[in-house]
C-alpha cells in the first residue's frame, strides 16, 4: 500500500481555504501518563522517560547516542487503554551491518514550474519496542507482553527537512483568506499547468523558501512514516483504527487507492511548553486526512517543531493523534517523552 500512497502524496493538491478554528478533538493531544508498568520497564533498562534536550542551531546529521523515546496509547470504546513504549536510538553499524549505499537526492516540480532537490544521507538506528501494557484497575488478562528491537537506515538528511516551515506558510497563506491550491510532483508541469499556480503565488505572496519548505514535506512524510513501519506490532495497531474499505469498493478500484490531504485550514500553532520545548520553539498542529479508495479511513494529526538533533531521528514530529473515521471514540496518540543527545549533556556539564 506504501508505493500507492507514494503516487498520492507526489500529486496532491495543497487546498488554501479560509482560516478555521482547532477543534476540539486537539485536546486529545494532552499528555497521557505512562502506565506505572511502562515506568518500570524504562527504569530498569535506563530507558529515559523526560527531557528534550536543547535543539542544535540547525538540522545537521544525527549522532550515535542521539535518542527519542516515545509513549503510544491506543483508546478504545469498553476496552481499557492499553500502551506501548518505544525507544529509538542513533547507534553505528555492527560489522556485519551496512550503514547504507549513498542515497540519490529527492527531486520534487511544484506547479509555480519550479525543481526541487533534497539531499538524502543514511544513518543507522535501531528501534526497540514493548507492549502492550494494559491499564491498572482493568479486569481483563494482561496480555504477553513482546519486546521487540529492530535495526535499520534512515534518511537523516530528509528527516531533517521536517514539517514546521510548511505548516507555518500554510498558517500564513490561509489567514490570507485566498481560495487555490499548488500541486507536488515529481515530473514536471507543463507552461500550462503552472498559469493558475503562478498568479496565486503571486497573490499569497509565496516566498521561494515557503515553496521548497512546501514541497519538501512530501519526503520528510514519508521518512518519518517508513519509521512507524518498522515499529513490530504498531501496523497491526494502525489497522484497528482504520476503517477497511468494503470488498465492493476494492473489487471496483482493483484494489486499494490510498490518497493522503494535508487540511491546511486547520493548520494551527500550538504551545511549545506544552510538549517540552524551549521557549519560542516553533510548534503547530498539522492534521492530514488519509482516505481509501476515496473513503475516509483516518485522521491523523501531528505536532511539529523544527527537526534539529536530536529531534531530527522523528523528523521534528512530537506527537501524533490519529482518529478512526467515523467513530472519534477509537483513536491512538504517541507522545515524545524524552530526546536526549550526549553531546548537549558534554555542554551541559561545567568544566573543571
Amino acid at each position: 500500500m506504501m508505493r500507492l500512497v507514494y503516487l498520492a502524496f507526489i500529486l496532491f493538491e495543497l487546498p488554501l481555504f479560509g482560516a478555521g478554528t482547532v477543534s476540539s478533538p486537539f485536546l486529545r493531544l494532552a499528555l497521557v501518563a505512562p502506565f506505572p508498568a511502562v515506568m518500570s520497564v524504562a527504569q530498569a533498562d535506563k530507558i529515559p522517560m523526560q527531557q528534550i534536550d536543547p535543539p542544535a542551531a540547525a538540522a545537521g546529521r544525527v549522532h550515535p547516542g542521539d535518542s527519542v523515546t516515545a509513549l503510544v496509547t491506543l483508546t478504545e470504546p469498553g476496552a481499557p487503554r492499553t500502551q506501548w513504549l518505544l525507544y529509538l536510538q542513533s547507534v553505528l553499524p555492527g560489522p556485519n551491518e551496512k550503514n547504507g549505499r549513498p542515497l540519490p537526492p529527492k527531486i520534487l516540480f511544484s506547479s509555480c514550474g519550479n525543481r526541487f532537490e533534497f539531499p538524502s544521507s543514511a544513518s543507522f538506528v535501531s528501534l526497540r519496542s514493548i507492549g502492550p501494557f494494559i491499564e491498572p484497575g482493568s479486569d481483563d488478562r494482561p496480555p504477553a507482553l513482546q519486546d521487540n528491537a529492530v535495526r535499520f537506515n534512515v534518511d537523516q538528511g530528509i528527516l531533517g527537512l521536517g514539517l514546521d516551515r510548511a505548516a507555518a506558510a500554510l498558517h500564513r497563506m490561509v489567514l490570507t483568506g485566498t481560495r487555490g491550491g499548488f500541486q507536488f510532483r515529481d515530473t514536471p508541469f507543463t507552461v500550462a499547468e503552472t498559469r493558475d499556480s503562478r498568479i496565486l503565488a503571486r497573490k499569497v505572496h509565496l516566498t521561494s523558501d515557503e515553496e521548497r519548505a512546501l514541497s519538501g514535506m512530501i519526503p520528510a512524510l514519508l521518512a518519518f512514516s517508513d519509521i512507524a513501519q518498522r515499529t513490530e506490532g504498531l501496523n497491526d495497531i494502525f489497522w484497528r483504527i482504520v476503517n477497511i474499505p468494503s470488498v465492493w469498493s476494492v473489487m471496483w478500484n482493483v484494489g486499494v487507492a490510498a490518497s493522503l490531504e494535508v487540511q491546511s485550514d486547520r493548520v494551527a500553532p500550538a504551545d511549545p511548553a506544552t510538549w517540552g520545548l524551549p521557549p519560542r520553539s516553533p510548534a503547530y498542529y498539522f492534521p492530514i486526512r488519509l482516505a481509501l479508495n476515496k473513503d475516509d479511513a483516518f485522521y491523523v494529526t501531528l505536532v511539529v517543531t523544527a527537526p534539529h538533533p536530536p529531534l531530527q531521528m522523528c523528523g521534528g514530529v512530537v506527537g501524533l493523534l490519529a482518529e478512526k473515521a467515523g467513530d472519534k471514540d477509537t483513536y491512538l496518540s504517541l507522545r515524545i517523552l524524552s530526546a536526549r543527545s550526549p553531546r548537549a549533556v558534554a555542554v551541559a556539564q561545567p568544566a573543571h
